[in-house]
């Protein structure tokens, strides 16, 4: 059979249909088969798309025509088109669930993202946009606000059994004894409760900004921060959603402590495309440099005062 190339309008003999290279430029071509049976339409999900499924491709030069519809145009000057490219993939152009709570509702959307970067993190942050900052920022204020909030009130009420204890044990007590207990009960009263809620958003928005700046920085350092500052800040504040457990009495604050540092690990080796290790390096070597000051200090307080002890026995001594 005859085909003829689009682009150079050559014409040559080939045997087959489908992909073919034009012998006289090198062009690729699509040569469709005319007997061949149309595609079967894809079926449309029921619940819609899921968050970051990509858009069906447009359909390429030379295909057959959908069913019911009509044919596409040919080609300028007739003959088969070469196909076009493929669209690139696109990064970082799907919004956050959260970003869009106009349209999805408020509660449904947060706990959607919050399922999203606290599960599905190396997929949220290797898909999500990168500038939309504001509606990152107010997830993760909101999310360690209730955490704390709740965390405080629940340590309030047990704390009005403690203040009940302790005025039982006050009532025996010599006078200054009793007040130094009285103010110690003033501690684990509704008033400081009230301070945490009412300072914890502005605490959490304050600590937020200096996380994320202390570990971009380091992330310069390793050459690892290859989308700016606003990759950075975005996963930060994602990562404050896992702040919500620290309402749970116990073990809450430890394990969103440690939750919070793998999303960020892998969501700044997603973010950025950097990998886990560059990632891992900017978050856990503040970490290392803070617990090395602490065993330092510990081990200089520790030895000043084996010393003044040691002071203090030989004086004791000499004097004898």
């Amino acid at each position: 059979m005859l085909a003829r190339c689009a682009r150079c309008q050559g014409t040559f003999t080939t045997e087959k249909y489908g992909r073919q290279t034009c012998p006289h430029c090198g062009s690729e071509l699509l040569l469709a088969d005319p007997g061949a049976p149309p595609p079967a339409a894809p079926e449309k999900p029921a619940g819609g798309a899921a968050w970051g499924a990509a858009p069906p491709p447009p359909p390429s030069a030379g295909a057959a025509p959908p069913p019911g519809g009509l044919p596409p145009p040919p080609p300028p000057g007739g003959g088969w088109a070469p196909l076009p490219p493929p669209p690139p993939a696109a990064e970082g152009a799907i919004p956050a669930p959260f970003a869009d709570r106009a349209r999805r509702g408020f509660f449904s959307s947060f706990f959607e993202t919050w399922k999203l970067a606290s599960v599905e993190t190396q997929k949220f942050f290797g898909r999500v946009r990168i500038d939309q900052t504001g509606s990152a920022i107010l997830f993760g204020v909101l999310a360690a606000w209730v955490g704390a909030s709740l965390a405080a009130l629940l340590n309030w009420a047990s704390g009005m059994s403690i203040q009940a204890l302790l005025r039982q044990l006050t009532e025996n007590l010599p006078t200054e004894q009793a007040e130094m207990m009285g103010r110690i009960s003033g501690l684990l009263g509704g008033g400081v409760a009230l301070l945490q809620i009412v300072i914890a958003p502005l605490a959490t928005l304050v600590w937020m900004f200096i996380l994320a700046g202390l570990v971009h920085v380091l992330l310069l350092l390793f050459k690892g921060a290859q989308r700016g500052f606003d990759a950075t800040l975005t996963v930060v504040a994602y990562s404050f959603g896992v702040q919500l457990l620290t309402a749970v009495p116990g073990c809450g604050s430890l394990i969103a402590f440690v939750w919070q540092l793998v999303i960020a690990i892998i969501g700044l080796g997603a973010a950025h495309r950097c990998g886990t290790g560059k990632a891992a390096a900017a978050v856990l070597l503040p970490l290392v440099l803070l617990c090395c000051c602490a065993c330092l200090g510990i081990g200089l307080a520790v030895g000043g005062l084996g010393t003044a002890l040691q002071h203090a026995t030989q004086g004791g001594n000499a004097n004898l």
